[in-house]
């Protein structure tokens, strides 16, 4: 008979860990280990039922540690010291900004980059969330187009793409902020594309979304590992809702050209689809109804294993299925292969309006009606947990610090964070 230990290591094996994951697991296998003292289960079992208050507690601790490992298989999420409690979150700070346009990005690093557009000064604020304090500095002021995007690519660094579609590059520091724009009064292969969306896949490297004057849209990767930047063309798009970094050297986005693709590029062959995902429609189309739109609204990149797309189905022409002129859900994905794992999909009541992966590993909706769902990825699906924050009305966008906090902007401007308190 496989002793409880032997079985662990067994599931373990089965679980495919990153080198990070299996770690954790060999860490909590000594802890098991520490606690039993060498004995097996059926050992410390006979002598908790012999009486002894010591045996007792080793045999609690031993079901304790060895249920919390069985977790971390099913799950393969790494918590630290402690899970996070979603549940006892509350509002720690409202940063304000009331009447302005406001975002949050998370910067590769604890600090939250808050940019807020006021409509009537036409002003532009570039600001940050110290994780030490929770507090907002300002970090510069100006008069630029309306940002339509920004791309973090490293501690205190990010690029804007702005609503005239030119790029720009900018850096702070707690003394100093510095910007300038790719192309105006340098060669830069960069100021040949009307940018309109990108993502940073390394600190040195950028998938970047546009085109060339009177040219077609392409994915081209930007790199800027060496003394000048080189920038290679990629495949053919339409246009790109969403993407995300799955890894150092590949990209996923959806493109419009094809309702409900997902599409994965390597930047060693980007003129190649890695792998596409077109999402089906099952369980939502009626056999007589074509005038089906289905759109990918946002992507999360899980791990290197798992994408979530966010998808919505709607109907032309006001026409209803069942009652219901529009469904939305959540499609897991392999990352591996863009093969469908698993789906949840709901009516148009409380669709999601925004996504994104906790530090931690789990799944984050944001909801129209202001509520933070929490989804967990277990045995290869996407399963949906009692547990929610509260964040109230009118949320727009979601974004999460390292040690798990959120950080909400509002449709009125506002900007807050909540957390344990």
């Amino acid at each position: 008979m496989i002793n409880p230990e032997q079985q662990l290591q067994e599931n373990a094996l089965k679980a495919n860990f990153t080198e990070v994951q299996q770690a954790h697991f060999d860490r909590l296998m000594s802890e098991l280990e520490v606690i039993s003292d060498g004995l097996g289960f059926v050992e410390i079992k006979a002598k908790a039922e012999a009486g002894s208050k010591e045996a007792l507690q080793v045999l609690r601790d031993y079901i304790a540690k060895k249920e919390q490992i069985v977790i971390f298989i099913e799950t393969k999420k790494i918590f630290g010291e402690k899970e996070i409690n979603w549940e006892g979150f509350k509002e720690l700070k409202d940063y304000g900004t009331a009447g302005s346009n406001a975002r949050t990005f998370k910067i590769p690093s604890s600090e939250m980059l808050v940019v807020t557009h006021d409509s009537e000064s036409e002003l532009t604020t570039f600001s940050v969330i110290q994780p030490e304090d929770n507090e907002l500095y300002e970090i510069t002021e100006t008069d630029m187009t309306f940002v339509k995007d920004i791309i973090p690519i490293g501690p205190q660094e990010y690029f804007s793409i702005m609503d005239d579609l030119t790029l720009y590059y900018s850096s702070w520091s707690k003394k100093s902020y510095s910007s300038r724009w790719l192309g105006k009064d340098w060669d830069d292969p960069l100021k040949q594309l009307r940018h309109r969306k990108g993502v940073s896949i390394s600190q040195d490297c950028l998938v970047l979304f546009g085109n060339k004057m009177n040219e077609v849209s392409r994915l081209n990767i930007a790199d800027f590992s060496g003394k000048e930047s080189v920038v290679t063309e990629g495949l053919e798009i339409a246009d790109v809702t969403d993407a995300g970094r799955l890894n150092d050297s590949q990209v996923v986005f959806s493109d419009l050209l094809h309702q409900g693709d997902v599409v994965c590029v390597d930047k060693s062959n980007p003129k190649e689809k890695k792998w596409y995902s077109s999402i089906s429609d099952d369980g939502i189309k009626a056999s007589d109804v074509k005038e089906l739109i289905q759109m990918v609204d946002r992507l999360a990149c899980v791990n290197e294993e798992h994408v979530v797309a966010m998808v919505s189905w709607s109907f032309l022409d006001d026409i209803k299925i069942n009652g219901i002129e529009e469904h939305f859900g959540l499609v897991l994905l392999d990352a591996q292969t863009g093969k469908e794992v698993n789906r949840i999909v709901y009516d148009v009541s409380n669709k999601f309006i925004d996504i994104l992966v906790a530090p931690t590993g789990e799944v984050l909706t944001l909801s129209k009606d202001g509520v933070v769902e929490i989804f967990f990825i277990i045995e290869n699906k996407l399963v949906k947990t009692s547990k929610c924050v509260k964040v109230g009305d009118g949320a727009s966008t979601l974004s999460v610090m390292n040690d798990g906090k959120l950080v909400v902007t509002y449709k009125n401007g506002n900007t807050k964070i909540f957390g344990e308190k």
